[in-house]
């Protein structure tokens, strides 16, 4: 087991049973959120079927941005979780609060605008496959809360850059998803 070999798997191929680690990669584009349903996070999603038992180490982050409608308690709660046959995996959740911040002009002071501020992802998590069945492991957001003491909350984006980041580069914003699948 000295021998490490990487190789991106097309998506459904079934990891060779030979003791190498296997990198598969895929990166999405962005999600409106705006409920506390769960919605996918567009291309961030890994299907295989194993011929042999895998320990499976999932890492996942992308950006989150507030999707700001200016209300002085502008907040976007936000729940991001890996998904195994759909089902939210245990221990493999991040819990991201964003606001907004009121854009202040130096001469002026306060505009009556708000700008909507950028924040990460970053989800670990180890699980165990067994051969002969089909495995998805997928990302998915959704608002924790609505609203809270009167306070409606903002929807925000998942997974890519937002309407408010149009000089972002797509390769810095968006979401990612990896599979270290590793013969057990």
């Amino acid at each position: 087991r000295d021998r490490v070999n990487r190789r991106k798997m097309a998506p459904g191929t079934p990891p060779a049973a030979e003791p190498v680690l296997v990198l598969d990669t895929v990166a999405s584009n962005n999600v409106l959120v705006n409920s506390t349903a769960w919605t996918q996070i567009p291309g961030l999603t890994i299907t295989f079927t194993p011929t042999d038992t895998y320990v499976v180490v999932i890492l996942t982050r992308g950006l989150l941005q507030d999707n700001i409608t200016g209300n002085l308690d502008d907040l976007s709660p936000a729940q991001v979780s890996v998904f195994h046959n759909g089902t939210p995996m245990a221990d493999a959740t991040d819990v991201v609060d964003m606001g907004g911040v009121p854009i202040h002009d130096p001469f002026l002071g306060y505009t009556g605008m708000w700008v909507g501020l950028q924040h990460k992802w970053s989800i670990h998590a180890v699980t165990e496959v067994l051969p002969g069945s089909t495995h998805t492991f997928d990302v998915r957001a959704r608002m924790y809360v609505t609203s809270y003491l009167g306070s409606t909350f903002d929807s925000f984006y998942a997974g890519g850059r937002g309407i408010n980041t149009p000089n972002i580069a797509d390769a810095v914003a968006e979401g990612t998803l990896i599979l270290l699948l590793i013969p057990k």
